[in-house]
């Protein structure tokens, strides 16, 4: 492992703690060395530390962590938890006594301070103080800190700290993502309930609601975890609404420490002001009354808000608790304060009735309304705001930005509250606010999309309002008396259409915004403000501008040529964008920020404006008439964005600063770069697209390491590029002569996105190996010949951007997708193999664009590229023909040729030794199918209506075959191959049991079929088998009537459910899900009546060894009902009419089978007694076929094992089979036995798996025999595949025994890890494998080459792990690990370690034996005999090497 010594040893401390302490070792560690780095940081003496945080954060746990990690080096140590609590109920000197007592009687007199204490190395922690007083005195009563000494002290206010002198404040901070998941689901069984990815869109709503907050994860874990999924959702919704009480407690001590305004301000500003900016928080609080910057630096102390990036901030569990709070108070004070339910809020407004006095005075409590209309419609009482007086914050608004609608009033609204700071209302109905309305406590006036034509008559008082915005008021033509408003700091009419003239404010000295964009008819700016900071004239009409000492004068729209804005010393942003005929502006303030130019007739830039060292953004986009930029841009140091797109007359640019970011020089004139370019190191944006006089790049211009994104497209006279930006991901080159790429794209190793289209003179393009997906653009390269680099895994035809177009996708390290218009335009035609690289040649050819013949060209051609090719999807693409040379893929397992016009397949198709699915939808004219691939799991040939004969001489039809809507099918075909599958189970039942557990068969049901099957009208049956017969398992025929178009098959399924009585009379019962499609195919349209066929040969019913049936007269009784997707009943669209079950059975001599068949159909009654209530628990939940399983395990009764349970005798080793001894069995080379392997190693031992490998000391497997015998004696082989493992027979012939074992023994995993090797060696056996392969076998006599490399072969197929995957080895090995631990954990509970037992038998004599084993259990109810019984015999099962293989509990 490549590790630095530092990195090392943090990874072994990691490590080692989290061994320690397992329990609370999730986000400790990492946090632990934060705090170590804290403490490094002050001067030996006595050092302290405050640990601060919310509620639940983990201030405790990580006080306690790091009291146990640091005690260890202090004379004296003392963790009090709860120090306010303890120091009540005990005061100091107990405390001192208790804690420290020892030390301190050898020390000093407690009660007279007789003696001078000796100073010595102390850690004290104590722990949520809240109280400083109280610790300062404890830490004051003896004087004997000697340097060293360590005072740790958590508090959820920081004002502990400065009052207890501790100057280093540590944050705890919430949990990360992986953080919480470990946190939030260590509380469970993964055993008992699925796992977690159904729960990841709840998890991450819980992650992402509690902020991390550990406390909160482990409540809702706990709480959600172990429900299920569809209780979960409701119960979560539940949960947000109640924090757990631990921290609700904290939140309300907190919350009752603050005084009256605190109070208020935390309330308000969780009910409303949650993300606001502080600034305008602030404003509507000191127009309150109170003091917000003291207020909010102490509810910031306390962790109840918090300040991020200028906005007020607060956890979400805090906010709960803040409206819980808010409304207990509504209940014990019987009024309300704050409203923000609308529901409540309608009922007021608009409630016509007179108000009772009591009303009336509950009515005048309320402080703040807030609204959110966007789904309310409803009219306001004209004296709705009569009675409230007391209201300070009315906010109506819509949350739904893009709607516009507005509450109605009735005639006129007769009244406002005087005590209003804020009067936020959106789409205000009215032309005019109430005449009697006082604004003198108005801090902010926001009514956006109103119908206000003017505000009100008369004058006056605005001393408190700071804000006016008016935005979008478009009958708005007056604002009266705004010179009163002295405090007045932003003014926004953006889109007053109708203003006339804005009024003097050159006397309001702290006016800093206005914003007139859009105010058309403002033709006069009569005086500007000293103090300005932003001004927006966009689109307006103003003829001049005057400050108070200079006349300033602009053209916006119709008049002079000219502005001087020099005297605005503090305008830090001006936008003129849209003044269509301003022509120069002769100087700039010098402290300007943002300027925007774009739309204007600007001739030239004033040299001035290299005096702007301020300037971040120039924007002169649109700019048709500038012609040059002035000298000296380089001086604009703090510039970072420069936007020139579209000024079609600019021809030269001097020089660039070099701190620019961002430059847009799209449509210029152009015609070459700058040479300065090439010194922007910082630059991340370069577009010139259409720039079509630029004719060459700079040949430095690789070296800007910043840049990500280059456009060039359109650049029609651009023919050559000499380099290219290392670090670039977005690259487009879209209609450009270019005829080859630089040599440096092939290592651009971050690109994600390449645009060639229409680059017609392209001939070659050169393909690296890229970190991600990267799409590749080629529409219209009608001279490119090759690609080299690339190895074609998937061709596909899809619809993207409204246009068919074909994709072809590579497999990594060839992660590319390429996309050009579709292949009837182009084909592909091999080059030569470079290396592991390959040439691609595309040309074109002629087709008729509605209907095309897949030339074999384009098959024959691929061959030699398309090694890896696994899946063809040529669906819709109206063939007519399917050429023969489709059969030399040997690597695809998947064909679509949906929807296609062929009338046949050819007879290659057998060929395709590893087609796992073939995919024949609505292929309408095809007639016949040849012989299939043996290999071949899935057949769709849905809606292929000429279809009548399929090709007899195979020998194993595909598991999944799907002939639905095939109403020409004759019945010969179907039942041929119902016979021959049948046949094949019952030659190979080992073989299918373990493969193909479970077929299904799908056709029409008509009349022929029906009197094959000889099939029974009902949906239940009953059949009675013989006890002679050995059984393999039953085949199911169903017959399903549809008559509703909601018919969707892709999720309809049949539920089995099986009844039968053992011989003792109890009721069993089993139940199967068969889906009648499978989950990749889409949803069928069936039409009419169709025949389900399923054969199932797990399903064992009550069969022990040999052919003894524990079954009651041999009768079994077989139900059906159709179901959905989540094995819901379908009761409304399709019924079943029809059933039959054979019993497939085989005979003695294993040479043919037998089909018996079933009885007739039962009746209610007789059906009622085979009912089996299901069982309450289980050691395990599974869903699907591991439940049926479970199931079927539950319910067989071995006859031999229950004599063996009866008898209680030792276990016979002549009749058992041997029990593993090891877990794992590891094979590798030594190049990584102290590397890779030693580290594995240790995580078994951690995880308590025992390994063994040859070699191993104390258990020594050396030679031949013993190497075998350690193999057949392990449940799981790990084998690494390094570079030299090849070149070792030993492990050659290890993985031969591993794979030869595997193959004959059900169950056993093997687990390939590739380490520095890349699979697709291995599986060809090229580069370093087969150069060691060859090196290997050349001096062996045998030449077992053959084996060697089938085994070499078969061992890609299994899943496992590769290094390439992987950044980190140990996060590598901790996933092979845990895989290996879940696959013992499932072997383990499938039977391996356990045994049956008898039910009721001898009990007493059980009792005994169990008091004798655990020595001290007396009293035995008899319901948990199982689980004692399972006890005793493990531990039986640990005196002796051998157990039986089954478990039937």
């Amino acid at each position: 492992m490549d590790y630095g010594d530092c990195e090392l040893v943090e990874e072994i401390a990691r490590d080692v703690y989290e061994k320690m302490f397992p329990t609370k070792r999730i986000g400790i560690y990492s946090r632990l060395l934060e705090l170590e780095n804290f403490l490094c940081k002050q001067p030996w003496g006595v050092r302290s530390i405050g640990i601060w945080g919310m509620p639940g954060i983990g201030k405790t746990t990580l006080a306690k962590a790091a009291f146990d990690q640091f005690s260890g080096d202090y004379e004296v140590s003392c963790f009090i938890k709860d120090f306010d609590k303890e120091f009540h109920m005990k005061g100091i000197y107990y405390l001192l006594q208790e804690y420290l007592g020892g030390t301190v009687r050898e020390e000093l007199d407690i009660n007279n301070y007789v003696m001078e204490p000796e100073p010595k190395r102390v850690l004290i922690v104590l722990d949520n103080v809240c109280k400083p007083l109280d610790a300062d005195a404890f830490l004051n009563g003896f004087d004997w800190f000697g340097p060293g000494s360590l005072i740790i002290i958590t508090s959820r206010d920081k004002q502990v700290f400065v009052q207890c002198g501790v100057n280093q404040i540590y944050e705890v901070q919430g949990f990360n993502v992986d953080e919480a998941k470990k946190l939030f689901s260590s509380g469970i069984d993964w055993s008992k309930r699925s796992g977690l990815d159904t729960l990841e869109p709840y998890l991450r709503s819980v992650i992402q609601y509690s902020s991390g907050n550990p406390l909160a994860l482990s409540f809702y874990g706990k709480e959600l975890l172990p429900k299920n999924i569809e209780e979960i959702e409701t119960e979560l919704l539940s949960l947000k609404q109640i924090p757990p009480p631990l921290i609700m407690e904290a939140i309300k001590i907190s919350y009752y420490t603050l005084n009256d305004s605190e109070r208020t301000m935390f309330l308000d500003i969780a009910c409303f002001f949650r993300g606001e900016n502080v600034d305008y928080v602030m404003q509507l609080f000191e127009g309150c009354g109170f003091f917000p910057h003291v207020g909010i630096s102490v509810l910031v102390d306390k962790c109840l808000v918090t300040i991020l990036e200028g906005k007020m901030q607060m956890h979400d569990l805090i906010q709960v608790v803040a409206k819980e709070i808010s409304n207990e108070e509504t209940v014990q004070l019987e009024r309300h304060c704050r409203l923000w339910d609308a529901s409540i809020i309608q009922s007021l407004l608009e409630d016509k009735e007179p108000k009772s006095i009591g009303e009336s005075m509950g009515i005048e409590d309320i402080e703040a309304i807030f609204l959110d209309i966007s789904n309310l419609e409803f009219y306001v009482n004209p004296n709705a705001f009569k009675s409230i007086h007391n209201l300070r914050f009315l906010k109506i608004y819509s949350s739904n930005h893009g709607k516009h609608q507005g509450l109605g009033i009735y005639k006129s609204l007769e009244s406002l509250p005087n005590e209003l700071r804020l009067l936020h209302w959106e789409n205000y109905p009215l032309n005019y606010l109430p005449h009697d309305f006082d604004p003198s406590h108005l801090v902010e006036l926001n009514m956006p999309y109103s119908k206000l034509e003017k505000l009100w008559d008369g004058i006056k008082n605005l001393e408190m309002l700071k804000t006016i915005k008016l935005c979008h008021s478009q009958e708005l033509v007056e604002i009266n008396d705004i010179s009163n408003a002295q405090n007045v700091e932003v003014i926004d009419l953006q889109g007053c259409i109708k203003f006339p003239s804005f009024p003097a404010t050159g006397h309001l000295q702290h006016l800093r915004v206005i914003n007139l964009s859009g105010c058309v008819e403002i033709k006069s700016f009569t005086e500007v403000p000293p103090n300005i900071e932003a001004l927006y004239l966009s689109g307006t009409s103003i003829r001049e501008i005057l400050t108070l000492t200079t006349r300033l004068t602009s053209q916006c729209r119709n008049c002079i040529d000219c502005l001087h804005v020099q005297t605005l010393d503090f305008l830090r942003v001006l936008d003129l964008s849209g003044c269509s005929r301003l022509e120069e502006i002769q100087c700039f303030p010098r402290n300007m920020k943002e300027l925007n130019l774009s739309d204007t007739a600007i001739r030239k830039i004033s040299s001035s404006i290299g005096h702007l060292t301020a300037l971040e953004v120039l924007n002169l986009t649109n700019c048709k008439r500038l012609q040059h930029l002035p000298m000296g841009m380089s001086n604009l140091t703090s510039l970072v964005k420069l936007m020139l797109t579209g000024c079609s007359n600019l021809e030269h640019i001097q020089d660039l600063p070099t701190g620019l970011k961002e430059l847009y020089l799209a449509e210029t004139a152009i015609r070459e770069l700058p040479s300065s370019i090439c010194h922007l190191s910082e630059l991340v944006v370069f577009d010139a697209e259409n720039c079509q006089k630029l004719q060459d790049l700079p040949t430095a211009i690789g070296n800007l390491n910043s840049l990500s994104m280059l456009k060039l497209s359109g650049c029609l006279e651009l023919e050559d590029i000499h380099d290219l930006p290392r670090n670039l991901k977005i690259l487009n080159l879209a209609e450009t002569p270019i005829r080859k790429m630089p040599s440096s794209f092939e290592d651009l190793t971050e690109l994600i996105s390449v645009d060639l289209n229409h680059c017609k003179r392209l001939q070659h393009l050169q393909m690296g190996s890229y970190k991600s997906l990267v799409r590749i653009e080629l529409s219209g390269c009608s001279d490119l010949d090759s690609i080299i680099g690339f190895s074609l895994q998937d061709v596909g035809q899809h619809h993207i951007d409204g246009i068919e177009k074909v994709r072809l996708c590579g497999p990594p390290p060839c992660n590319v997708i390429f996309i050009w218009e579709n292949w009837r335009t182009f084909h592909v035609i091999p080059g030569e193999k470079m290396g592991s690289k390959c040439c691609m040649k595309l040309t074109p050819f002629l087709a008729s664009p509605y209907r095309s013949k897949l030339p074999s060209s384009f098959l024959s051609s691929l061959v030699s590229s398309m090694y890896a090719l696994v899946s063809l999807l040529l669906s819709n693409a109206n063939l007519l023909d399917i050429p023969q040379e489709i059969c030399h893929f040997p690597s695809l397992k998947t064909l679509d040729l949906s929807g296609n016009d062929f009338s046949k397949l050819p007879k290659s198709m057998k060929q395709l030794c590893k087609l796992e699915s073939l995919i024949l939808c609505r292929c309408k004219k095809l007639k016949s199918l040849p012989e299939l691939p043996q290999c071949l799991e899935t057949l769709n040939a849905h809606g292929c209506v000429s279809l009548k004969n399929v090709h007899r001489s195979f020998e194993q039809f595909p598991r999944h075959c799907t002939f639905s809507n095939c109403f020409n099918i004759s019945s010969d075909s179907v039942k041929n191959i119902l016979d021959n599958s049948i046949a094949h189970m019952a030659r190979h039942p080992c073989q299918n049991l373990i493969k193909a557990q479970v077929s299904s068969f799908s056709v029409p049901a008509f009349t022929g079929l029906n009197s094959i099957f000889h099939l029974q009208r009902s949906s239940s049956v009953k059949i009675r088998i013989n006890h002679i017969i050995k059984l393999l398992g039953f085949k199911i025929t169903v017959v399903v009537a549809f008559w509703d178009d909601s018919r969707n098959a892709a999720s309809f399924g049949i539920r089995c459910v099986c009844r039968w009585k053992n011989k003792k009379g109890l009721s069993r019962r089993l139940e199967r899900v068969f889906y009648c499609w499978t989950p990749e195919d889409v949803a069928q349209s069936v039409l009419e009546n169709h025949m389900f066929v399923f054969c199932d040969v797990s399903m064992h019913l009550g069969i022990a060894d040999g052919n003894d049936h524990d079954i009651l007269d041999d009768l079994i009784v077989f139900e059906f009902v159709p179901v959905n997707g989540q094995n819901r009943v379908l009761d409304d669209c399709c019924t079943i009419t029809e059933c039959g079950v054979d019993v497939i059975t085989e005979k003695t001599d294993k040479a043919s089978h037998d089909l018996r068949r079933p009885g007739s159909a039962l009746d209610s009654m007789e059906l009622s007694s085979y009912v089996l209530p299901q069982f309450k628990k289980r050691k395990r939940s599974f869903s699907g076929s591991k439940d049926i399983e479970m199931e079927h395990d539950r319910l067989i009764l071995s006859e031999t094992n229950r004599r063996v349970a009866s008898d209680m005798a030792p276990l016979s080793s002549s009749s058992l089979s041997p029990r593993p001894r090891y877990d794992v069995f590891l094979s590798f080379y030594e190049d990584v036995r102290r590397t890779f392997v030693s580290y594995l190693i240790k995580e078994f031992k951690w995880l308590g798996i025992t390994a063994v490998y040859s070699g191993l000391v104390g258990c020594e497997v050396t030679s031949h025999p013993e190497v075998t015998e350690a193999i057949k004696k392990s449940r799981i082989s790990v084998v690494i595949l390094s570079k030299n493992y090849v070149s070792s027979s030993r492990c050659l012939n290890e993985l031969v025994e591993i794979i030869t074992w595997s193959k004959e023994t059900w169950g056993y995993r093997v687990i390939p890890v590739y380490y520095e090797v890349d699979p697709s060696y291995v599986r060809k056996q090229t580069k370093t494998i087969g150069k060691g392969l060859v090196g290997t076998f050349l001096g062996k006599v045998e030449k077992p080459e053959v084996k060697w490399r089938r085994a070499l072969t078969y061992i890609v197929d299994e899943v496992g792990e590769s290094s390439q995957d992987w950044n980190d080895d140990t996060k590598m090995i901790e996933k092979i690990a845990t895989n290996v631990s879940k696959q013992v954990d499932v072997m383990e509970s499938n039977g391996f370690d356990t045994v049956f037992i008898k039910e009721t038998e001898d009990i007493e004599e059980f009792e005994t034996n169990i008091r004798d084993k655990l020595d001290g259990v007396h009293i035995i109810p008899s319901w948990y005999m199982y689980a004692f019984s399972l006890i005793y015999l493990c531990l039986l099962a640990s005196q002796s090497d051998y157990i039986t293989p089954s478990v039937y509990i």
